[in-house]
C-alpha cells in the first residue's frame, strides 16, 4: 500500500503478489490471502484497470465465502458496489444491501454501516438516482451522528449540500 501510494504500482503489485504467495504456502488460517486480493484490487482500480480489480475482488470473495468471513464479504460487496457504479451498472445496489445485510448481522459498530451507506449514496448519485441518494446519506449523517462522529457526519452534511440537500 505504500508503494502504491508512492506511485510505484509495479512495486506496490509484486510486493502484493510476493505476500500472496507466502500467505498460501503458510496455510493461510488467518485471512490474510483476502486481505492481499483485495489490496491487488484496490491498486488496479486506483490505475485504471478496473476489470482486473474485479477479478481480484471476485478472489477475494470467494475465499471469504468459504471460510465463512462476514466481515471480509462486507468490505468485499462494498467494494463490488463501486465497481457497478463506475461502470453505471445499474444493478449493483444489490451489492450494497448484501453489504449493509453483513454489516447489521455482524452488529458491529454503526459507523461501519454508515460508511457503506456513504458508499452506497455515491453510487446512487451515480446512477442519477438523486433521492435515494440523499436518503442513504441522511442514513449515514444520522449514524454517524448518533455514535458522535462529527467529523465524518459533517462531511455528509456537506455531501447532502452539494446535492441540494438541507
Amino acid at each position: 500500500e505504500v508503494e502504491r501510494d508512492l506511485d510505484r504500482p509495479m512495486d506496490s503489485e509484486a510486493t502484493y503478489r510476493e505476500a500472496l504467495a507466502w500467505s498460501y504456502r503458510a496455510g493461510d488460517s488467518d485471512g490474510t490471502a483476502i486481505q492481499v486480493h483485495v489490496g491487488i484490487a484496490r491498486l488496479y482500480l486506483h490505475t485504471g484497470r478496473p476489470l482486473d480489480a474485479e477479478a481480484e475482488v471476485r478472489q477475494a470473495e470467494r475465499l471469504a465465502g468459504a471460510g465463512g468471513r462476514l466481515g471480509w464479504l462486507t468490505q468485499i460487496y462494498t467494494f463490488l458496489g463501486t465497481l457497478s457504479g463506475l461502470r453505471e451498472d445499474h444493478d449493483g445496489f444489490v451489492f450494497f444491501e448484501q453489504a449493509l445485510q453483513f454489516s447489521r448481522m455482524l452488529q458491529n459498530s454503526p459507523v461501519f454501516e454508515a460508511r457503506i451507506c456513504v458508499e452506497y449514496a455515491g453510487y446512487r448519485y451515480r446512477m442519477r438516482q438523486f433521492a435515494e441518494a440523499k436518503a442513504v446519506l441522511g442514513r449515514a449523517h444520522a449514524l454517524f451522528t448518533m455514535v458522535g462522529a462529527a467529523g465524518e457526519a459533517s462531511t455528509v452534511e456537506a455531501q447532502m449540500r452539494l446535492m441540494g440537500g438541507d
